[in-house]
């Protein structure tokens, strides 16, 4: 494991990288894991949580604009329908 880490090390010194622990890196893999739209319990899985509501908890903040994305594209089935229900009652 001595080696792993040392290369680490270079590698993140050589990127200019500082303060970056196997921990951070973790969790980061993770978010990135999440934002892909992984299912939640496979996610939890991979995390070795036992709820995975701790596991929505930890990692269900990721994007933000991602949110405002989904949230957009509902709003826009709920407009059409709502405009569908309206010819049909000629409103």
């Amino acid at each position: 494991m001595g080696n792993t880490f040392r290369r680490l090390e270079k590698t993140l010194k050589t990127a200019d990288i500082h303060r970056v622990t196997l921990h951070l890196l973790w969790h980061s893999a993770l978010t990135e894991i999440n934002k892909n739209g992984i299912d939640p319990k496979m996610l939890s899985e991979i995390a070795d949580h036992s709820k995975v509501a701790f596991t929505l908890q930890t990692y269900g903040h990721f994007d933000i604009g991602a949110k405002r994305k989904r949230m957009k594209a509902l709003e826009g089935l709920f407009v059409e329908h709502s405009n569908d229900y309206c010819r049909i009652l000629s409103i």
